[in-house]
């Protein structure tokens, strides 16, 4: 056991790692869509460089703007339903299939694909309220 943790770099998990993974790359990807925003409107902070989290290759193709309202969305999800949060989280900014994530999860794939399809419809209402 101590030998397969120190495989996964001192994560307790496969589910640990690629939620950890996941988180990252989200903040990553807001953080640069925040500064996108702010450059857009004056801003001149400094930045990584823009053509290497560009050529990052997502499961998603989303305008910085759009990655500003799904992070809002998530917070807001997550608080309700943290399972449903996490889901989001693999597909987007992961790129697991539902198969990955109900392996990951203990769940079945059924119940991944039902929490998918709630977590979609969430982030569309939360999408129109802000609109």
């Amino acid at each position: 056991m101590p030998q397969a943790r120190a495989r996964l770099g001192g994560y307790q998990s496969r589910a640990h790692f690629f939620g950890a993974a996941s988180r990252a790359m989200r903040d990553l990807l807001v953080d640069h869509a925040r500064h996108k925003a702010a450059r857009k409107r004056g801003g001149d902070q400094e930045r990584a460089p823009e053509d290497a989290i560009d050529a990052l290759p997502l499961a998603i193709d989303l305008p910085f703007e759009d990655f500003i309202a799904l992070d809002e969305a998530l917070r807001k999800l997550s608080q309700e339903h943290p399972r449903k949060a996490e889901i989001v989280m693999l597909r987007y900014f992961a790129g697991l299939t539902e198969e990955e994530i109900a392996e990951l999860s203990g769940v079945t794939t059924r119940t991944v694909e039902r929490e998918w399809r709630f977590a979609k419809a969430s982030a569309l209402t939360f999408r129109r309220r802000r609109s």
